[in-house]
């Protein structure tokens, strides 16, 4: 049995994350410091990248990739 993995958009193209807005923006977030994309309240730790949406949920991130792909998904709902 063979396993294959689904690679999505965000795994394929770094130009697409260096040239996007919300990427650039991720970037230059400085440790405690917030950000807001829409509903969406993204916040920067020391070690961390928290994406908050009121009442709905808030998720932690260790890396800006796996981040700013949750953003992307989450900001069509």
């Amino acid at each position: 049995m063979s396993l294959v993995q689904q690679l999505n958009i965000f795994d394929c193209d770094t130009n697409i994350q260096q040239n996007d807005w919300i990427f650039q923006r991720l970037e230059a977030l400085q440790i405690e410091r917030t950000l807001n994309v829409g509903e969406l309240k993204i916040s920067r730790t020391e070690r961390f990248y928290v994406v908050e949406k009121e009442a709905e949920f808030e998720e932690v991130f260790r890396n800006i990739e796996r981040c700013y792909e949750f953003i992307n998904q989450n900001l069509l709902h």
